[in-house]
């Protein structure tokens, strides 16, 4: 045995081609067992949107879908715009009258007011 192959630990074989290794070694090298795939990760990406086309067609025929306009998002993002701005007014709020009140004295600070999703 040279001595690079002592220093990393590895014994020659016969021949002086490949290294001896421990069990525990050529354990580690074998790579684990891959899962069979199963369900629809064995379908092609063509037939899983054939699927789901299907049953988006199903649930507008049971009543179960609903497609928004233009219009209705449009109504949909003003509601909540208009929501997260009096939250906004309300912790501003909330913030200021409780530090005129509590001057002086030990207080918790006001943790604002959240309405309808304000905080994230």
């Amino acid at each position: 045995m040279d001595n690079a192959s002592a220093v990393n630990g590895l014994q020659s074989n016969e021949t002086g081609t490949s290294p001896k290794l421990t069990p525990a070694e050529a354990e580690a090298l074998i790579p684990p067992p891959t899962r069979a795939k199963r369900g629809f990760a064995v379908l092609s990406p063509e037939k899983k949107r054939e699927i789901a086309s299907m049953g988006g067609k199903a649930a507008h025929e049971h009543g179960r879908a609903h497609r928004f306009t233009s219009e209705e998002a449009r109504a949909a993002g003003k509601k909540r715009h208009q929501l997260r701005m009096l939250a906004v007014a309300a912790a501003k709020a909330t913030d200021g009258s409780a530090a005129d009140a509590t001057a002086g004295q030990d207080a918790p600070p006001a943790s604002g007011v959240a309405g309808n999703g304000a905080k994230r």
